[in-house]
C-alpha cells in the first residue's frame, strides 16, 4: 500500500519556435491509499474537465503579475469543493515541466507522457523568460495521483 496525492495537470504554454510544451502541475490536498503495486504516477479516474477554469494569468514587462488556478468540485467527495491557489505566493503547490515535441500543430496532447515524474522540471523564472502571450494555452489536461515520498 502506498500513499498518493492528487495532482491536476494543465497544458500551460506552447513555445512554437523551440517546439516545447510547458505543463503546470498543481498539487491538490487530497490523499489516497492504493493497494496496487507502487508506481510513481497513476492516472486518476476522476472526471473534472468541466470544473476547471482556465488559469488566470497576467504578464507584464517580462514577469507574471497574476497566476491563479481555480477548480470547482461540488458533489465529488473531494476535501475542498472550491479550490483557488495563487501560485505566485504558494509555489509549494506547483511544479512546471517542459516537454519537447516533434510537431507543434498536430496532436499535441498525444505527444505528452503519461507519467510526469521523470520530466524535465523548470522554474517559474525560466517559464517567464520563455513566455509569450501568443503561445498561452491554459487547458486542463488530466488528473494524476503522484506517490508521496
Amino acid at each position: 500500500m502506498k500513499l498518493y496525492e492528487l495532482t491536476l495537470n494543465n497544458v500551460f504554454y506552447v513555445d512554437q519556435q523551440r517546439k516545447d510544451i510547458y505543463l503546470v502541475h498543481v498539487r491538490y490536498p487530497q490523499y489516497f491509499k492504493l493497494w496496487q503495486p507502487a508506481l510513481p504516477c497513476v492516472k486518476a479516474k476522476i472526471d473534472i474537465k468541466d470544473r476547471v477554469e482556465r488559469p488566470e494569468v497576467r504578464f507584464h514587462e517580462g514577469k507574471f503579475t497574476r497566476f491563479n488556478v481555480t477548480y470547482h468540485f461540488p458533489n465529488t467527495g473531494l476535501s475542498k469543493p472550491d479550490y483557488k491557489v495563487n501560485l505566485l505566493f504558494h509555489s509549494e503547490f506547483i511544479k512546471i515541466t517542459r516537454h519537447h515535441i516533434e510537431h507543434v500543430h498536430k496532436n499535441l496532447l498525444e505527444q505528452l507522457p503519461d507519467d510526469f515524474t521523470k520530466s524535465e522540471m523548470v522554474s517559474l523564472d525560466e517559464l517567464e523568460e520563455n513566455f509569450n502571450n501568443d503561445g498561452y494555452v491554459g487547458q486542463y489536461l488530466q488528473a494524476t495521483l503522484q506517490a508521496v515520498s
